[in-house]
């Protein structure tokens, strides 16, 4: 796989991973971090991963058919999403589209994300809309990324679990979070 996108962005990543760091000392200063269960994976092992994950894409299927979605429950400053977009951007280079068109359009698109911490919310949403040098809004990307707790999410398609819960709160369903995956 073409990782071109990736090479040319590395100092931009560097920086937000170390955004990420900062905010999970914050967490850590606090003693917030393991009680809400902010755990950060690098970027380099989330660009492995999805890196392995993306390795069996097709490019002929891609252009016949909508993008593929990706959904982190738990994107926290969004390690993954960044790896993922970047990934999917390099498979649509490939195909001939621009790579600021190709970026940009994954991070409209393509990614999705919840997270309990509004604040890595936050750079997460700031984190992608950097990648993209500013042409994609961070309202626009907010509408994808947002503040869940994705333990809370009913897994049923379109309606309640119907069992007994340990939350008292009324339950969203996915679908009903992130109707456009």
């Amino acid at each position: 796989m073409n990782h071109k996108l990736r090479s040319e962005l590395k100092n931009t990543v560097r920086e937000f991973e170390s955004r990420a760091a900062d905010h999970q000392q914050t967490l850590d200063a606090l003693g917030v971090r393991t009680s809400q269960g902010s755990f950060y994976t690098p970027i380099d092992v989330a660009d492995q991963l999805v890196s392995r994950a993306f390795s069996s894409v097709k490019i002929r299927p891609l252009l016949n058919s909508r993008l593929p979605r990706v959904l982190d429950p738990t994107c926290g400053s969004g390690n993954f999403l960044i790896a993922a977009a970047l990934c999917l951007a390099d498979l649509l280079t490939e195909t001939g589209v621009s790579p600021d068109v190709a970026l940009d359009a994954v991070v409209r698109e393509c990614l999705f994300g919840c997270d309990v911490d509004a604040t890595a919310i936050e750079l997460c949403v700031q984190n992608l809309a950097t990648l993209c040098s500013g042409r994609v809004d961070a309202a626009e990307i907010s509408k994808h990324i947002v503040v869940k707790d994705s333990l809370r999410l009913c897994l049923l398609g379109g309606g309640k679990s119907g069992q007994a819960s340990l939350f008292d709160e009324p339950e969203e369903s996915w679908n009903e979070v992130f109707p456009q995956v």
